[in-house]
């Protein structure tokens, strides 16, 4: 069977869950539109997957940030809380690594559990701590983590 539909119709199936996306997802159509309509496509695509590779570029010098502060920090121990929170980060940065070659909605999911998990570990390690030294520390990771979650919407659009 083939469709022909109208490129603007294309691109706004991408945008949204739809009965048309559905359509498009579905192997068994071939899609007849003119050449401009496909390179549209592949436009949205590329800025999803530029948006998405430039923001795990910017986690990965977060973290390396985070690692040169602690490294300047010669006399100063970090506590095992500010640990746990650098390694909450860095295990979700791997979730969403994994889940741009290996999409899966539901993984989706976990990054936000783990994000109401992540804040409420913020604000108790700030209740317990009168260590302004970590603050700086709370602020590079804390940014990290919202990067990762914000990168959420771009590589559902992509992969859906």
């Amino acid at each position: 069977m083939n469709l022909v539909v109208d490129t603007n119709r294309v691109i706004a199936a991408l945008l949204k869950d739809s009965s048309s996306r559905k359509t498009i997802k579905n192997v068994d159509y071939a899609f007849i539109t003119p050449d401009f309509s496909l390179e549209e496509i592949n436009k949205y695509k590329t800025v999803l997957i530029y948006t998405i590779v430039e923001g795990l570029e910017k986690i990965g010098d977060m973290l390396r940030d985070f690692c040169k502060f602690i490294l300047q920090k010669k006399k100063y121990r970090i506590s095992q809380n500010l640990k746990e929170i650098y390694k909450s980060v860095r295990d979700n940065f791997d979730i969403f690594y994994v889940l741009f070659y290996n999409f899966k909605l539901e993984k989706i999911e976990d990054i936000e559990t783990n994000r109401v998990k992540f804040k409420e570990s913020i604000r108790n390690y700030l209740k317990k701590t009168g260590g302004y030294q970590e603050i700086e520390g709370l602020i590079i990771l804390n940014a990290a983590y919202e990067l990762i979650y914000d990168l959420t919407g771009p590589l559902i659009a992509f992969r859906s």
